[in-house]
């Protein structure tokens, strides 16, 4: 365990949760809409079971460019968490905004167009998270150290509107040009939204790692797991090639070994605060990596310390890779469907790129 990692007590229940997902499409619809070249079989495309055999058993994603192009779902999504927890745009005193898929990449817009809809105050200022699959964890540790009453935490993923381009199938300028297709297979659109309500009497934690200087036992880890070199002032939008330089690719080997790795750490950092938590939360959620990733994890979880398969809820294989809204939509559907209930308390743990992991338990309201 690294020594010098540090959690805090986090003051700030579960007071409103909200999400959206697009038209959830099977893999083998996917594969015949996407047109992956195969690259053994020139002029011939990946089919959707071509594909489970690469990525994992995927058996269908949220993927619906039509509906996540308007930026109103954002609003009502933040709207519905703002109304579950009994709350008008007068009482948020935080907006935090996480995503790695902005509509509009520059100045933080999203977020000033996304506050200003709600009619939150001016005074109130914007703080976006330019974020992946761990922007969650990251989110709550920075609202472990605020001293605000109310806090809005608004993200979404629009991988369609992104991955879409043909440059994810036809690149040759990309240092992972190879793989570049596997990350518009694998990652889906969604949209969340939390309200954290503080709370003098709550016994929640958050612990959060970057793992650059050490992870865990060893040297810092250096690979920022998601590769996209182009857009910035390094590869400046409208230079030639740059565009190809612009896709998400994963480094699919540092990626297994993060998670894995980096899992095991977050449960170890929230049983150095709490050695039982397994056994007192209602429910554990782990972020939606892949299937055999997620399945693997959860295995050897339940192995090492007898808790319940049942205790986990995972969509992976319908969903695919929801990225930050992942584990929020599994809390949303456990609400609706009676898995988890008002008083009950909680565990997330979630690890990507940055990389960036981080690990919490919260109560719900």
């Amino acid at each position: 365990m690294n020594g010098e990692q540090q959690g805090q007590t986090f003051k700030y229940k579960l007071a409103g949760i909200s999400t959206l997902i697009g038209q959830v499409v099977s893999m083998d619809e996917w594969a015949e809409m996407f047109k992956v070249p195969h690259r053994k079989k020139p002029g011939q495309y990946l089919t959707g079971k071509d594909i489970q055999k690469i990525i994992g058993p995927v058996e269908s994603k949220s993927w619906d460019p039509d509906l996540f192009r308007d930026f109103t779902h954002v609003v009502n999504v933040a709207q519905e968490a703002m109304q579950a927890a009994g709350l008008g745009p007068n009482d948020i005193d935080v907006v935090m905004v996480a995503s790695s898929t902005p509509y509009e990449v520059q100045l933080d817009y999203d977020s000033f167009r996304l506050m200003r809809a709600l009619g939150i105050p001016d005074h109130i200022p914007p703080l976006q998270l330019a974020a992946g699959c761990a922007g969650m964890g990251r989110a709550l540790s920075l609202a472990a150290r605020l001293q605000a009453k109310n806090i809005l935490v608004v993200t979404y993923e629009v991988s369609s509107l992104y991955m879409v381009s043909p440059i994810y199938r036809y690149n040759s300028a990309h240092p992972l040009r190879d793989s570049l297709w596997a990350s518009p297979a694998l990652f889906s659109d969604g949209i969340a939204a939390i309200v954290l309500r503080q709370h003098d009497d709550a016994q929640g934690y958050s612990l959060y790692s970057r793992d650059s200087l050490s992870f865990g036992d060893e040297a810092g880890f250096e690979d920022p797991l998601i590769h996209y070199p182009g857009g910035g002032g390094l590869n400046p939008p409208g230079v030639e090639r740059n565009e190809e330089l612009s896709c998400y690719a994963m480094a699919g080997d540092q990626t297994k070994r993060y998670y894995a790795k980096g899992m095991k750490l977050n449960h170890l950092g929230l049983a150095q605060y709490n050695s039982n938590y397994y056994n007192e939360v209602a429910r554990i959620y782990t972020h939606q990596a892949s299937p055999n990733m997620v399945e693997s994890y959860i295995e050897q979880y339940c192995h090492e310390t007898q808790v319940e398969q049942g205790k986990f809820s995972t969509h992976a294989r319908r969903y695919g890779n929801l990225v930050i809204p992942s584990t929020l939509k599994l809390i949303h559907d456990d609400l609706k469907e009676k898995k988890l209930h008002s008083g009950d308390d909680i565990a997330v743990l979630v690890v990507g790129a940055g990389p960036e992991r981080g690990a919490f338990l919260i109560g719900v309201e």
